[in-house]
């Protein structure tokens, strides 16, 4: 029974000491993801966005979104143009 219940704390030493390692690397990450949030949510109070556009700079906006997040040239393109 001794030997049982050793075994079982040395088993649940193990897990408490990979959950502090887990807790340990993920608190790393979250305090570098805080960090560059809080770097970012800086920038975007410095460039405040106007609440109306005109219709050809929302058209240009648009052209634009569409060039960067499509791969091809061409489709970019029609996506732009298409309304």
């Amino acid at each position: 029974m001794v030997k049982l219940v050793k075994a079982l704390a040395m088993d649940l030493n193990v897990e408490v000491r990979d959950v502090q390692e887990t807790h340990g690397k993920y608190s790393h990450q979250l305090e570098y993801a805080a960090a560059q949030l809080g770097a970012v949510l800086r920038e975007a109070k410095e460039f405040p966005v106007e609440e109306e556009e005109s219709g050809q700079e929302e058209s240009e906006h648009r052209i634009l979104r569409a060039k960067r997040t499509c791969p091809c040239p061409a489709r970019a393109s029609s996506i732009a143009g298409s309304k």
